[in-house]
């Protein structure tokens, strides 16, 4: 039995909404991960890559110290650790809200993805302790996940309207209440008391640590800046290349021989799971980390109203509500991910040949309200049922690198390629149908001439004289054709992303692999419990 980390004065009643309280606070501590970048740039100044690059920051922080967060609350009071990371993500909110420069939030955003994982894991860990004490993998992913994912919606929204009707750093204002709030409850609920451990901050692998943040900012780095200074020959690209490559084999080689290492890189052979569900992790984010094609969209759709396209990612709520705890019981309950790996890769499908057919400028909001059910319980059942495999039949001594996979995975790897290469490809279908309409339709074309002449009317009835009607007139062609262009690309990735889902689906209908035979002593254990200590 756990030993209770409440004092003996808490009623019981109270204990599970404080640790529900304290997990929301923490999932809503999200940086700049799930903004529009564009409406940032717009107000701050600065270039829309480098404020990404801040975004991605933040994931750098989050995976790096996953694997040591753990020792955190062990080596030293829980109570202490807890009040000195939510002191700290307090000043970091008060500091982002007026930053000097782009290169101070950069830093804010990854210290505060490097305090906020520590408060976060021992947050899941205080939960399920209580709600999931069996310690089963269906149903810890079936809670946390409705939770995650809710949240990160809701906050998103709610941040979009922000930046839209105030300013940018009115975001972090959504961080204060539960922050305050974790504060009272930690202060005057949780006890003083240390988890037993022979671990010491001494004996942690400093230099993979190192390393390892070196990696992930260096790719984060190549990602977000390669289109615009060139992958290929830019010096800064190539430095960073390197990098990237010395820092990996610095972390690789120091895992091998440090006495204590982060990880135990041979994990990710040995267990099939493992290897493979990393894998899939990087092809799940190709399908679903197309949120920028699908704003591009939404945005196109709307007129580029920023809100009315938020609004319709709500939909996605329902959907998270409903798919992600159903997985989580079938999980539970049958220890097949096969099947829910299968079906939530055909949403996918749907999804995609659903929107597909939507592409066009006009649509309705009642329209997406089905894609974007389709688009949320997708997500739910692959995530959940993904995460379940790759926990699953994993012995304690190496919970904590399947832990660091799974997230490395999804964070440091997919995220920002698959973030650059829906970029590059917008980009390129931009210029490649563009130019296709310059060169296949003549200026003196009846209908361009009629769009010229009615533009340039609307103008001088505004006031412009004639040369300056002109030349709004050709600034909207302009217009019309890159935002016909990007409409054409849009349908383009889509049709893409449509047979990739098949071919996952169909991946995982046929290999043999995802058969894993659920072995009821390896999987006993919480998934929070990071080591045998």
């Amino acid at each position: 039995m756990k030993p209770d980390p409440f004092h003996q004065s808490v009623p019981a009643w109270i204990k599970t909404p404080f640790l529900f309280i304290l997990l929301i606070s923490q999932s809503v501590v999200n940086g700049l991960q799930g903004v529009d970048i564009n409406s940032i740039a717009s107000q701050l100044g600065e270039e829309k890559d480098l404020l990404q690059f801040a975004s991605l920051t933040n994931s750098v922080g989050f995976v790096a110290m996953i694997a040591i967060a753990g020792h955190i609350t062990k080596i030293y009071q829980r109570k202490n650790v807890w009040l000195i990371c939510l002191a700290l993500e307090f000043i970091i909110a008060l500091l982002m809200m007026a930053p000097n420069n782009v290169y101070e939030v950069i830093f804010l955003s990854f210290f505060c993805g490097t305090v906020k994982i520590i408060c976060l894991l021992d947050a899941i860990r205080l939960l399920m302790q209580r709600l999931n004490p069996s310690g089963s993998r269906g149903l810890f992913y079936g809670i946390y996940y409705t939770i995650s994912f809710v949240t990160a919606q809701g906050v998103a929204f709610a941040a979009s309207w922000l930046i839209v009707d105030y300013e940018w750093y009115y975001i972090y204002y959504l961080w204060l209440p539960g922050i305050i709030i974790s504060l009272i409850i930690v202060q005057t609920a949780l006890h003083g008391n240390r988890d037993e451990s022979s671990a010491m901050l001494k004996d942690i692998d400093w230099l993979s640590y190192i390393a390892l943040i070196i990696m992930g900012l260096s790719l984060s780095y190549i990602c977000v800046m390669g289109e615009r200074l060139d992958w290929w020959y830019d010096q800064a690209i190539n430095l960073s290349s390197l990098i990237f490559f010395f820092s990996t084999l610095t972390f690789v080689v120091s895992n091998r021989y440090h006495k204590n290492p982060m990880i135990d890189l041979s994990a990710f052979v040995r267990y099939k799971q493992i290897g493979w569900g990393a894998v899939f992790m990087v092809l799940l984010y190709i399908v679903y980390n197309s949120s920028s094609v699908i704003s591009t969209f939404l945005l196109l759709n709307f007129k580029g109203d920023v809100k009315y396209a938020n609004i319709s990612n709500l939909y996605m709520i329902p959907a998270f509500m409903v798919s992600v705890p159903l997985t989580g019981i079938w999980l539970h309950k049958r220890h097949k991910a096969r099947g829910a790996l299968v079906f939530g890769f055909f949403l996918y499908t749907l999804f995609y040949l659903l929107i597909k057919n939507l592409v066009a400028f006009d649509i309705s909001e009642e329209a997406l309200i089905i894609p974007q059910f389709l688009r949320g319980a997708a997500y739910g059942v692959t995530m959940t049922s993904l995460s379940y495999y790759i926990s699953s039949n994993v012995e304690l001594k190496d919970n904590s690198s399947r832990v660091f996979f799974s997230v490395f995975s999804r964070y440091m790897l997919a995220m920002p390629i698959t973030s650059a290469f829906f970029s590059h490809q917008l980009a390129y279908y931009k210029m490649k149908f563009s130019t296709d309409f310059v060169q296949s339709v003549p200026p003196t074309d009846p209908k361009v001439m009629e769009f010229l002449n009615s533009s340039k009317a609307g103008f001088m009835n505004k006031g412009l004289d004639l040369i300056s009607a002109q030349n709004m007139a050709l600034v909207s062609l302009q217009k019309k054709i890159a935002a016909g262009a990007m409409l054409r690309g849009v349908d383009e990735i889509f049709m893409m992303l449509c047979m990739i889902s098949v071919m996952m689906m169909l991946a995982c209908l046929c290999l043999k692999v995802f058969n894993i035979h659920y072995e009821v002593w390896k999987n006993s254990y919480p998934l929070t419990k990071l080591s045998s200590s």
